[in-house]
């Protein structure tokens, strides 16, 4: 079995820094690609999380499918749609 180790939680104050870095960032980003990759860095970090995946409507299809995922490869992202009825 894998060893895992827990992300160590960070302060708030170290929180508010980031958060305040954050918005000094997204405030000379136009392009919303970059910006909602920055968004997932970000809240990874602040959450301590391993992965994050920012999730988008499909309103044709009735999906939420992944559009930005941190810490998944190419292949698994295009696997990450569900019906917005079933939820994750």
């Amino acid at each position: 079995m894998g060893s895992f180790k827990k992300p160590s939680p960070i302060t708030d104050g170290q929180k508010l820094r980031l958060l305040v870095s954050f918005h000094r960032k997204t405030l000379l980003t136009r392009d919303q690609n970059r910006l909602a990759e920055m968004i997932s860095q970000e809240v990874k970090e602040i959450l301590g999380a391993e992965r994050s995946t920012i999730f988008l409507l499909d309103q044709i299809a009735g999906e939420l499918y992944g559009k930005f995922a941190l810490g998944l490869n190419e292949p698994h992202l295009k696997a990450l749609r569900f019906p917005v009825t079933q939820g994750i």
